[in-house]
C-alpha cells in the first residue's frame, strides 16, 4: 500500500459518496471535522486519536458497547478483503483506539508516550510515520465502507 497525503478534494469526494445508512447531513459533518482535525493536529498522538475518533463515530455508532471492538471489526473489514491483512489491521486499530483513549480521557504524557510507542512498535519507524499510516488507513477505512455499501455488502461479514 502507498501511504498517501490525505487533501481537501478527499473531504470533497467524501462528502459527495458517504453511506447512504448516514441520514441527516449533520451525521457527516462529525466525522469530517474529526478527520480534519486529524489533519491539522499538531502533535502525532492527536492525529492518531482524531483519526480513530472519526472511525468510531462512523462505525460504531449504534452505541456505546463494545465500540472499540466494532471500531476494529468493521475497519479492519472495510479495509481490506485479504483475511490477513485485516489482522493486521484489526491490531493496529486496537492500538491506535489505546492511543485514542488516552490522548481524549487525560492520560499522562508519559501514557500517551507509551501507547504511541506500542502503536510504532514492529509497524511505523516513528511516531510521525505511525501518525501518518492511521491517517492514510483511515482513508482507507471510510472508503472501503463506501465501496462495501455501495456493493450491498455488509459491515459485520
Amino acid at each position: 500500500m502507498a501511504w498517501g497525503k490525505i487533501d481537501q478534494d478527499d473531504f470533497v469526494r467524501l462528502r459527495r459518496h458517504w453511506p447512504e445508512w448516514v441520514r441527516h447531513a449533520t451525521e457527516i459533518e462529525g466525522p469530517l471535522l474529526n478527520f480534519e482535525r486529524a489533519v491539522l493536529a499538531p502533535i502525532p498522538a492527536e492525529t492518531v486519536a482524531w483519526t480513530i475518533a472519526a472511525l468510531e463515530s462512523t462505525l460504531a455508532r449504534d452505541g456505546p458497547e463494545n465500540a472499540a471492538y466494532r471500531l476494529r471489526l468493521r475497519g479492519s473489514l472495510a479495509a481490506t478483503d485479504d483475511h490477513e491483512t485485516r489482522r493486521l489491521w484489526f491490531d493496529v486499530l486496537n492500538r491506535a483506539y489505546g492511543v485514542r483513549s488516552k490522548v481524549m480521557h487525560g492520560g499522562t504524557n508519559h501514557d500517551v508516550a507509551t501507547s504511541m510507542k506500542k502503536l510504532s512498535n514492529n509497524w511505523a519507524g516513528d511516531e510521525e510515520e505511525a501518525a501518518r499510516k492511521i491517517l492514510e488507513l483511515g482513508r482507507l477505512i471510510i472508503l472501503g465502507v463506501v465501496r462495501r455499501l455501495g456493493r450491498g455488502q455488509s459491515l459485520e461479514e
